[in-house]
């Protein structure tokens, strides 16, 4: 009798024992899992050379920022950069530089936008950067945070020489949203690319 009572309780202590084992082992693999599927969500929305958002969650974000303020009648702004005469940085440097710029530049926006404003990289040398809550004046005086930050900043080519660039900038900006926000989003992003083209 006492042995049977002895067999059973070492029987459940080993069942404890694995049961916890196997707890411990799935607790593990959800946390790796969880981290996983977080890293490829990031990958989804971040570009890869900047560190910043790509241009479709750009969009995304847009839209989603382009509701509430049409909701709210806050103001909204947008503003586009361009790398000046980026082809020949290239053609000088090389592509591995022309990237060390594109990616040196998005930092500098990163930096100096606010935690509710989203920087992406829009296409190739382009960025651009989504100001909530943001008047015209407002997002005008960031832009030329940027610019002037960028024109003082030193990048450095593969014989560690110094190298200066500049940037072109639009800006557009709503105050009050009526009618269709998807027609208002193109008109925005239109206002900013057609401001551009003119800084060019």
């Amino acid at each position: 009798k006492i042995n049977g009572i002895i067999v059973s309780v070492f029987s459940i202590f080993t069942v404890v024992i694995l049961l916890s084992i196997i707890f411990i082992m799935v607790s593990r693999l959800a946390r790796k899992l969880t981290i996983a599927y977080q890293t490829i969500a990031d990958m989804a929305i971040t570009d890869d050379l900047t560190q910043i958002f790509n241009r479709r969650y750009f969009h995304v974000c847009l839209d989603q920022e382009m509701s509430r303020a049409q909701r709210y009648g806050h103001p909204i702004s947008l503003i586009m950069i361009d790398i000046d005469h980026f082809k020949r940085v290239n053609d000088t440097y090389g592509h591995q530089i022309g990237d060390d710029v594109i990616a040196g530049v998005a930092s500098i926006v990163k930096t100096l936008i606010r935690n509710e404003d989203m920087g992406a990289r829009y296409g190739g040398e382009e960025l651009a950067v989504i100001l909530p809550e943001t008047e015209i004046d407002g997002a005008m005086a960031c832009a030329e945070k940027i610019r002037r930050k960028i024109e003082e900043n030193v990048f450095k080519t593969i014989n560690k020489q110094p190298l200066h660039v500049t940037a072109s900038f639009g800006v557009s900006s709503f105050e009050n949203i009526a009618g269709i926000k998807k027609e208002a989003i193109k008109k925005l992003i239109k206002m900013a690319d057609d401001a551009l083209y003119q800084a060019k």
